[in-house]
């Protein structure tokens, strides 16, 4: 009989053991999943973060590209404006200096 109550109390501990360490693991699986929510939300911030800095940066290029091809435009009107206006004997040198601008230009299209 004793050995009957000593090998129920070592099996009792035995599983009081168990029972310890499988709370243990299911506690640090619990902190496991709260720290993969929580830095996944952080990556997510992040991203639509920079994201919106990336929208921000490429309005402003779209921005300066739209003035710059007004200012060409702006050339180009005023460089017709100009030619509608010579005399006659005047346009071919005008036209002549024109088309080598057009050539040399940094804007080439």
């Amino acid at each position: 009989m004793y050995q009957l109550n000593c090998a129920q109390k070592h099996v009792a501990l035995a599983t009081g053991q168990v029972n310890s360490a499988q709370h243990l693991l299911d506690d640090k699986m619990s902190k496991l999943g709260r720290l993969s929510t929580a830095v996944k939300e952080r990556v997510d911030v992040e991203y639509k973060r920079i994201l919106k800095q990336a929208e921000a940066e490429q309005n402003q290029a779209f921005a300066h590209i739209d003035q710059m091809i007004e200012q060409l435009k702006k050339q180009i009107c005023d460089k017709s404006t100009q030619l509608k206006q010579l005399p006659l004997n005047e346009i071919s040198v005008f036209v002549q200096g024109m088309t080598s601008n057009i050539y040399s230009s940094e804007y080439n299209l």
